[in-house]
């Protein structure tokens, strides 16, 4: 069941007029080259080939007015099909259904589309569909047309038509001088051989999906950037003008009655939520909609990127093209989200030992990963190697992520109750605390576990805590003083809430716990009162996620089903 490898086409564009008639391509960003210089790689491209990348995309899109208007203005025409050969078979067999949909889009030469038309009203007479072959000589523009130009054509169709309707249609009225249907046909489709073409869809997109990746390359633009291609602009990152939090069910995404969720993470851009299950399938889907993405040629073909057992983490790559995840057998597999092709394998990334986190550098190189076998480890992306390992903790490690400028060092939390800073360079062990401990702890004696541990985007950066089974989620400072804490219990609750998971909003004006119980703490960042409560599940809830711009949650479970919440 492995992924077929198809690259699909990205969608940004940019193009400024040249001289001499011509389109000279722009760059996607940068303005263009002073006066009286140009670009040595620089090519002149035809005005006239922009405007069939235009009038494709408008065709593509269902944009008939814009298409008949451009079409109409520049005397450009769009003569394409999906199929040379398979447009001239439906000709020769007579499919008009499906030949005159496309010809209204093409700018055919007079005779040969009076000729095809002639045809068509032949036949449509011959099968007794009197009704539109009425419709066809007298409303249709071609043959209002020819009935001006050549009236004895068009009079002699219409002679056609009155013997067939009073039953005295024969063969030699409708096809005189030895010619015959299948004649007929063949002729129409040999003199239009000639005038139609093929082309890849969805030029216009994957043409200038080439040149964000080329300058992606140059370093034009750096990974992760969210760009406004239109203006050559960094776009911002978070969509909604105010961050609010979640009120009601937006989307369901159910998995199987046997099936659940194990991990899910948002794109970058917003687009995809990726789903890695218990059966080791890793499904990407929609936000809006909370549907598979069928755009995904291999999604479409029900070909899933996939693990030989359970899918415990996943993440995404700055510039949301690349999908790394991690398995409960130890191994790594980095995947290319448009094709679906495994482009690095690390098979004992862990040994045995479950892959419990993973996160990619912000120039997506490379990989931190963390494992139940209690260490935290840096791998090289293009050496397929570990380049870093960092032992220190005393038990499983359930997260580890980059931060600081340069992703110099990586933070890391374990069910042994400590979060440990590191340097990513070396492995050096910088800082290890505990954050305070819940009441069930002080009793025991033994350390919360440490369920997750988000880098706010603060100055000085500061850490989101979560200890597993407390009633606060806590903001620490990187030498393990406590800034905040976000609880249940000093705020009223009549019981004491078994966090499970934490996360904050883009803008970081709400911080999201999630208790066991399914209960979805929204507190305030700045003030830390809590504004909402949100039931999201039965008991059994897992993690929650929060999307890179809009106001939408997911939370998972459990009993099975990927939920979206939105205001």
């Amino acid at each position: 069941r492995n992924p077929k490898h198809r690259a699909l086409h990205t969608r940004c564009s940019s193009f400024r007029i040249g001289s001499l008639g011509c389109f000279r391509p722009a760059s996607v960003l940068g303005s263009p080259t002073g006066p009286g210089t140009r670009n040595a790689m620089a090519l002149d491209v035809e005005a006239s080939d922009v405007i069939r990348l235009v009038l494709q995309f408008c065709k593509e899109n269902g944009l008939t007015n814009s298409f008949a208007a451009l079409s109409s203005e520049t005397q450009v025409s769009l003569n394409t099909v999906d199929s040379v050969d398979l447009f001239l078979r439906d000709v020769q067999d007579g499919r008009w259904d499906l030949v005159l949909p496309q010809v209204t889009h093409m700018r055919l030469p007079k005779r040969k589309l009076e000729d095809l038309y002639e045809q068509v009203a032949v036949e449509t007479i011959e099968s007794a569909e009197f009704d539109a072959a009425k419709s066809l000589l007298r409303e249709s523009f071609v043959m209002t047309e020819m009935r001006v130009a050549q009236p004895e054509r068009h009079n002699a169709l219409e002679r056609l038509l009155e013997r067939a309707v009073a039953g005295k249609l024969e063969l030699h009225n409708a096809y005189p001088n030895g010619s015959s249907r299948e004649k007929r046909r063949n002729a129409v489709a040999k003199a239009l051989q000639g005038e139609v073409t093929t082309a890849p869809p969805s030029r216009l997109l994957a043409l200038l999906g080439q040149a964000l990746k080329w300058q992606k390359q140059n370093g034009t633009i750096k990974p992760g950037d969210a760009l406004d291609v239109f203006r050559g602009e960094q776009r911002l990152t978070v969509v909604s003008t105010e961050e609010t939090f979640p009120t009601e069910l937006h989307r369901t995404i159910k998995l199987g009655k046997k099936n659940h969720a194990e991990s899910v993470v948002c794109s970058p851009d917003g687009q995809t939520l990726a789903v890695g299950s218990a059966d080791g399938f890793i499904e990407l889907y929609d936000w809006n909609t909370g549907k598979l993405r069928l755009d995904l040629s291999y999604q479409r073909e029900e070909l899933f990127l996939m693990h030989d057992q359970t899918v415990l983490c996943l993440d995404f790559s700055p510039d949301s093209d690349m999908l790394v995840s991690g398995c409960q057998d130890g191994k790594i597999k980095v995947w290319r989200v448009d094709s679906g092709k495994c482009l690095r394998k690390f098979d004992r990334a862990h040994g045995d030992a479950g892959v419990t986190s993973v996160q990619f550098s912000t120039c997506g190189g490379k990989i931190v990963s963390a494992s139940f076998d209690g260490t935290v480890k840096i791998h090289g992306l293009k050496s397929g190697k570990t380049l870093v390992e960092l032992r220190g903790h005393g038990t499983f490690v359930n997260c580890a992520s980059y931060f600081g400028v340069g992703d110099k060092q990586v933070v890391s939390g374990s069910s042994d109750g400590f979060v440990k800073i590191w340097d990513a360079g070396t492995g050096e062990e910088k800082q290890s605390w505990p954050p305070p401990q819940p009441l069930s702890a002080k009793k025991t004696g033994a350390k919360a576990p440490i369920a997750s541990v988000s880098v706010l985007q603060t100055e000085p950066v500061t850490l989101l805590v979560c200890p597993r089974n407390s009633s606060s989620v806590h903001v620490m400072s990187l030498s393990g003083d406590l800034v905040r804490s976000y609880t249940v219990q000093d705020i009223g609750a009549d019981s004491v809430a078994n966090f499970v998971h934490a996360c904050v909003s883009p803008k970081g004006d709400f911080v999201y716990a999630l208790g066991g119980d399914g209960a979805l703490h929204c507190f305030s960042q700045t003030s830390g009162v809590r504004e909402h409560v949100l039931q999201t599940h039965d008991p059994g809830a897992l993690g929650v996620t929060h999307h890179a711009r809009q106001n939408i949650l997911a939370t998972f479970a459990k009993g099975g089903a990927v939920s979206l919440w939105k205001p």
